[in-house]
């Protein structure tokens, strides 16, 4: 049972590409994430409150968020998608784990920890979760012209012009775009991902 269960999650998480010209069928991606989600506790077999499985639901909505977002130029990205994470080493280790030998819209996953804002400019993707106000912006303004897409875990990330960020209501974890700063950096995403956002 187990290894059926782990070889159905496996081909959920790979997914395919979206529709880029689909009508919104929001129901659709809520249960593509749900059932991607609820496999995965399963396959973990932890619980659900506590803060590792928070971490692994997150890592899981980076990739089919991803699968939503299109960089100015998909050649730049290149075979890799690198994503770093920045001064969160439990986050990496957690990321580390779940993209080993995976990708993520047909590209090979490649985690880095980052510590220092010079090597923030050679990722993909580059994740934030605790940084002063101070400290986040002195990174956003180093890459503020670079197709790197930047996620937060902290509220009011958004504010400050990360693309995405999650933030917890009634127990459920929720992400919010900031299409501003996404389309004067080139990305275009989806109106499925935007509608399911929060307004």
């Amino acid at each position: 049972m187990l290894s059926g269960v782990r070889q159905l999650f496996c081909r959920i998480s790979e997914g395919s590409t979206p529709d880029w010209n689909m009508k919104f069928k929001p129901y659709v991606f809520l249960k593509y994430i749900i059932l991607s989600s609820t496999l995965f506790i399963i396959f973990c077999g932890s619980n659900i409150v506590s803060q590792s499985t928070e971490s692994e639901l997150k890592a899981v909505f980076i990739e089919k968020i991803v699968s939503y977002i299109k960089w100015p130029n998909e050649s730049d990205v290149g075979e890799e998608l690198v994503i770093g994470v920045y001064k969160n080493a439990d986050f990496y280790r957690v990321l580390t784990r779940i993209y080993k030998n995976r990708e993520i819209s047909g590209k090979r996953v490649v985690i880095k920890y980052l510590t220092d804002v010079e090597d923030v400019s050679n990722v993909s993707l580059v994740h934030f979760s605790d940084l002063s106000k101070t400290e986040l912006l002195e990174v956003l303004i180093k890459i503020i012209d670079k197709p790197i897409l930047t996620f937060g875990d902290k509220k009011g990330y958004s504010e400050y012009g990360v693309h995405v960020n999650f933030y917890t209501k009634n127990d459920f974890i929720r992400f919010e775009l900031n299409t501003e700063s996404l389309k004067r950096t080139g990305f275009y995403v989806n109106p499925v991902l935007i509608d399911l956002s929060k307004k």
